[in-house]
């Protein structure tokens, strides 16, 4: 049986906490700013990527027509340039970046397709289909890490199992899947 003592420390220290956290929080958000808004109408956003202090990059669809996007800001997201369209065709897009490099993988046709930018996502190379037509794909997913190190997931839709392919040159080129489940 526990102590009153310990009963009383036991609710005392979440409260305490919590107290804390509500006291500091404004505090904490003294740098946030007003919402701005990037697009209008219905879109969905895949993602976000920090490239520097002030580069920032985002990847989505629009509407319910299959249409993959990025947009970019180069100063801290106050204003966005305009969209650039990486595939009129694509799904379920998901993004990664380092340094000057976005790298954007989706669903298209039921097979993961590539596509990177060197220039922080101002404008992209021509995509490529990464993973095979059958079986379908869903899922894509995409890393980049240092030295040029770029993975992309994936999962067969029938199966469940995943797949990865790794590049070890930027993007330029990968290697054949993996299994990994």
């Amino acid at each position: 049986m526990r102590s009153r003592r310990s009963a009383r420390m036991s609710t005392a220290f979440p409260a305490a906490v919590l107290l804390s956290l509500f006291l500091a929080g404004p505090a904490l958000a003294v740098t946030w700013e007003a919402p701005v808004v990037v697009a209008r109408g219905t879109w969905t956003t895949a993602g976000l990527v920090s490239l520097d202090r002030s580069t920032v990059v985002t990847a989505f669809t629009k509407g319910r027509g299959p249409t993959v996007r990025v947009k970019r800001s180069v100063d801290s997201g106050a204003t966005w340039g305009s969209a650039v369209t990486v595939s009129s065709a694509g799904i379920v897009p998901a993004i990664a970046g380092r340094g000057s490099n976005v790298d954007v993988v989706w669903l298209q046709n039921s097979r993961v397709y590539y596509a990177r930018s060197t220039n922080g996502g101002a404008s992209f190379g021509r995509s490529r289909p990464i993973s095979p037509a059958w079986p379908s794909a869903e899922f894509p997913a995409v890393a980049r890490g240092p030295g040029g190190s770029v993975a992309i997931v994936w999962e067969e839709a029938v199966t469940g199992r995943v797949h990865v392919r790794a590049s070890g040159d930027g993007g330029r080129s990968f290697g054949s899947a993996v299994e990994l489940t």
